[in-house]
């Protein structure tokens, strides 16, 4: 059991540390951020700093509401785990016994054999193409209807329960199971079993929070100087496709009260004042192995990321990409699970150390130079177990440096290296026309002519008139979109887009010298779109 004791010196230590997270807000230039932290089942810091809304000045509080991306996750698997209590269905139940549709046109032993613990566990070795679903300024692409067969031509990265291949569009999916089989929407069963008993009042997955609450975080893009870029609000939701991988908004109180209940599960022991969520040891089990050569434990649960220090943590943060320093060498190892949530305009951390009883909660309204929230997150766990010490600050400036220079080194350079511009541009005739998504005819690319240019070529993607890339001639039968500037990208949320070669499409003649097909190398896999019209 957690100890019930206050915690005056690791209260204090932590107050001492508080000029080095508004150092690390300022370097980052993320407009707002709100810490929350527990341990030995105590509130030992609640802090706040910055803006909410940039042009008001409003200052975030305890109970100001801000996207948590993927830390939605847990709270999906959390409901699985009510409906698995009422004997609804077992960890592992088939997924094609409940949707007798789904059918992956890629790997069939996915479609037979995937089961509810493995779409949770990110086992099935499918990869989700973000970069199709999750479009620009904040907007998606396909209905929310439609995660079933979309579900079904999710190209096969790696085979099927070989590894580890995160897969957003399968947690929509686990959203749509949980709709059948609780004959309700899945935010509603999440609302009833699992926010209402614990009294996570500010905590929700609807849009509405936007127009009617005055206390929510704006979104923001962060540009390469700093300046702050207010965002369309997210469509991220329960009404939406892959709002049950990433569509809750909450709060640093209501986020303390889940993890504090979730610790009682982790822990398994009782605590009579408080809601015990149902089944829920399943989300703490290692279901799959995210890296067998890491220092320490590497594994994920049901919608979160269990590791052993010491551990290079911040698995899911984006400071992955450029930072990963170790913490708690030479110190006693200790359980840590956790889970990162960003899209463009939110970033959060989450951390649960249950051994004992703490909890730290870190939100912001950007994704800034470099996620603070996880370096700050990092920076609490380091203080309070005493760990020998990571220059954090040090780490932070490293990792915007790397960030700063991010797109010129390998999306810019690259592109241009390849570019050959003496290759023949064909007519842009060529190429105009309706592409439909192997496996999916529905989901369509639709090339026209530039209205201005006509060198250039337009995509519209889905039918979706704001999904619009401009597309230039690269060599031979390949053309690129690449934004014009680093600033771009970030602004209309190309931040799915990670290699240079996303940007490229390469479409293919048959042999009587027409375009009938088109190639887009996506997660490292050629995505297969023919010629409809």
């Amino acid at each position: 059991m957690c100890q019930i004791l206050k915690t005056p010196e690791d209260r204090e230590r932590l107050l001492g540390r508080i000029p080095i997270y508004t150092k690390l807000q300022s370097i980052t230039c993320q407009p707002a951020i709100s810490v929350g932290v527990l341990h030995l089942g105590q509130n030992v810091l609640m802090h706040h700093h910055g803006r909410k809304d940039v042009d008001s000045e409003d200052a975030p509080d305890e109970n100001t509401m801000y996207p948590i991306a993927s830390v939605t996750k847990q709270l999906v698997a959390a409901s699985m785990a009510a409906l698995v209590a009422e004997r609804k269905a077992t960890w592992d139940t088939r997924i094609a016994t409940i949707l007798p549709s789904f059918s992956n046109a890629w790997d069939s032993l996915v479609g037979h054999r995937a089961t509810i613990r493995d779409i949770l566990s990110h086992r099935t070795g499918l990869t989700s193409l973000d970069q199709l679903v999750q479009g620009l300024d904040n907007e998606l692409t396909v209905d929310k209807d439609e995660v079933v067969a979309f579900a079904n031509a999710l190209p096969a990265r790696i085979g099927f329960r070989t590894g580890w291949q995160y897969c957003n569009l399968l947690y929509s999916l686990a959203g749509h199971i949980i709709e059948k089989l609780s004959g309700e929407s899945w935010d509603l069963f999440l609302q009833r079993e699992i926010l209402d008993p614990l009294h996570m009042e500010r905590t929700t997955a609807s849009h509405d929070v936007y127009q009617i609450d005055d206390n929510i975080a704006k979104p923001y893009a962060i540009l390469l100087d700093g300046t702050a870029v207010e965002l369309p609000t997210p469509s991220l939701d329960s009404t939406h496709i892959n709002g049950a991988a990433g569509g809750v908004r909450s709060t640093v109180s209501d986020l303390l009260r889940w993890s504090h209940a979730l610790m009682t599960v982790a822990r398994e022991y009782i605590d009579i004042s408080l809601h015990k969520p149902k089944r829920c040891s399943e989300l703490f089990h290692a279901a799959a192995i995210i890296d067998p050569t890491a220092k320490g434990e590497m594994n994920y649960g049901l919608g979160l990321v269990r590791q052993t220090t010491p551990a290079a943590l911040g698995v899911m943060s984006p400071n992955r990409m450029f930072s990963a320093p170790v913490l708690g060498n030479n110190s006693l190892s200790h359980q840590v699970f956790s889970h990162h949530g960003n899209f463009n305009g939110a970033s959060c951390s989450f951390y649960l150390l249950p051994e004992s009883c703490s909890a730290i909660v870190v939100l912001s309204n950007a994704m800034g130079l470099s996620d603070a929230t996880d370096w700050i997150a990092q920076d609490i766990i380091q203080t309070l177990f005493e760990f020998e010490s990571i220059d954090i600050i040090k780490e932070a400036r490293s990792c915007v440096t790397q960030f700063q220079a991010w797109y010129k080194l390998k999306i810019q350079d690259p592109l241009e290296t390849g570019r050959l511009r003496t290759s023949t541009n064909r007519s842009v005739s060529d190429y105009v026309g309706t592409y439909c998504l192997k496996g999916y005819e529905k989901f369509t690319l639709h090339f026209r002519p530039h209205e201005k240019n006509t060198e250039k070529m337009v995509l519209i993607v889905n039918d979706r008139p704001n999904q619009r890339h401009v597309l230039s001639h690269y060599h031979f039968d390949v053309w690129e979109f690449a934004p014009a500037s680093y600033d771009e990208y970030l602004k209309r949320g190309y931040g799915t887009y990670e290699s240079y070669v996303e940007f490229l499409i390469s479409f293919h003649r048959h042999i009587d010298g027409t375009i009938r097909a088109l190639t887009w190398c996506l997660d490292g896999m050629d995505v297969v779109f023919t010629k409809c019209d």
